[in-house]
């Protein structure tokens, strides 16, 4: 891989779930979606308020998603995230009370729809 194209997937390798991102869609246009699950070699997102879903696989994520705020993602040259893992290996964001997570999710969920209706 060339640097940029590794620069951009070490920056995809930051991104988690319920994090936002522009995708390139099938049709040529770029949306705002928010990440439903995220595995090593794809990346589920919600593109729509209908539940619709777009999967990008690992050799598609440096051409088909922009980050939102490509300075704030945070990571290292071995292209993991750098938040402080528990000894569990976790991050300990994802400690998180399942009613805290529901009610971020939903807050997401209706700031995307309202972003999309303004468009």
């Amino acid at each position: 891989l060339e640097s940029s194209q590794r620069t951009a997937l070490e920056k995809m390798n930051s991104l988690n779930i319920h994090d936002f991102a522009f995708i390139l869609r099938s049709d040529g246009q770029w949306t705002y979606a928010i990440i439903a699950d995220k595995q090593d070699d794809r990346i589920i997102f919600v593109v729509d308020t209908d539940g619709q879903t777009k999967k990008l696989f690992k050799k598609y994520w440096s051409n088909s998603i922009r980050l939102v705020n490509p300075r704030g993602a945070r990571y290292n040259s071995t292209g993991g995230n750098t938040k402080k893992q528990t000894k569990k290996g976790r991050n300990s964001k994802r400690k998180r009370s399942k009613s805290k997570k529901d009610g971020k999710l939903q807050r997401r969920q209706s700031m995307h729809g309202q972003l999309r209706k303004s468009v």
